[in-house]
């Protein structure tokens, strides 16, 4: 990310210090295209969204800033985009030494225990790496258990 993020985030100022890779369990293989297998990213995609929103405009601030992503896309949500999108996939699997299986142009990540049943999405932050595990975890439990709630 730090090669690319002028073409990434060109109004980003100051540089990426911390990476959040948000995985979600899908309860269907993600490899193939089917009618369910939209309908599942679609939800995962509303959900990650729900979590990152609040997330990013909870922890922006004029000393860090916090972006989330589209993972259909791979623009900036609340940034101006630049020349390249980021891969989530791809992201996933240079971070955390994950496999991916190729299908056609698209990428799918393969989890060491869900296989293809995961749902990759990131957020980027200029906040260090303690600054943003202590805002997580201080912002993150409250989240999810809201988020459980509403499935």
């Amino acid at each position: 990310m730090a090669m690319h993020q002028h073409e990434i985030l060109p109004s980003w100022k100051k540089p990426v210090e911390t990476v959040v890779i948000v995985l979600q369990k899908c309860p269907v293989s993600l490899a193939q295209y089917s009618p369910q297998t939209q309908r599942c990213k679609n939800e995962l995609r509303d959900r990650f969204f729900h979590i990152g929103w609040h997330l990013v405009h909870t922890l922006d601030s004029p000393s860090d800033r916090w972006e989330i992503f589209d993972p259909r896309s791979g623009f900036p949500v609340r940034s101006p985009h630049g020349s390249l999108c980021l891969d989530d996939v791809a992201i996933a699997c240079n971070s955390l030494d994950y496999e991916f299986r190729r299908q056609g142009t698209c990428a799918t990540l393969i989890h060491p225990t869900w296989g293809d049943a995961v749902y990759p999405a990131t957020l980027v932050s200029t906040a260090s790496l303690d600054t943003a595990r202590q805002c997580l975890t201080q912002h993150m439990p409250q989240l999810i258990n809201r988020q459980l709630a509403r499935v």
